[in-house]
């Protein structure tokens, strides 16, 4: 299962130039694939708030939903909120996204802010990486 960052989903459901491309192409690419691809359920208000504030044409629950029919939404725990807290980890809200991939068993978060997540144990993709070594 392949973990999404929140800024990954901006960039694709904001339209976010330069960088929409590659979202929509690792989206296409997992729903022809069939491979799951996961976001964390702290990124939801992330994403409606920004969606709702920079893109106000935009019907932000029509559009998350469609958004939710290709990812799958991977819960959060207190224990996972706690450890991402304790971690030492300069970005909270960083350590509890890997807390909730690592917990959820992810072979890769996708980010485009790869020093943040410099501690990781599991493999961490910037989209145009994740595109060169599983797309081309």
């Amino acid at each position: 299962m392949t973990f999404l960052d929140t800024n990954v989903c901006l960039d694709f459901l904001g339209n976010r130039s330069p960088w929409h491309k590659e979202a929509e192409k690792i989206l296409r690419w997992h729903v022809k694939s069939t491979r799951k691809l996961s976001v964390s359920v702290i990124t939801v208000p992330t994403l409606s708030y920004l969606l709702k504030r920079y893109h106000e044409t935009v019907n932000v629950k029509d559009v998350l939903l469609q958004f939710f029919r290709i990812t799958e939404l991977l819960d959060v725990n207190d224990r996972m909120i706690i450890n991402g807290v304790a971690s030492s980890w300069s970005d909270i809200e960083d350590a509890i996204q890997y807390e909730c991939a690592l917990y959820h068993q992810a072979t890769c978060i996708i980010t485009r802010n790869k020093k943040d997540f410099k501690l990781a144990e599991i493999p961490v993709f910037h989209p145009v990486e994740w595109i060169e070594e599983f797309v081309q």
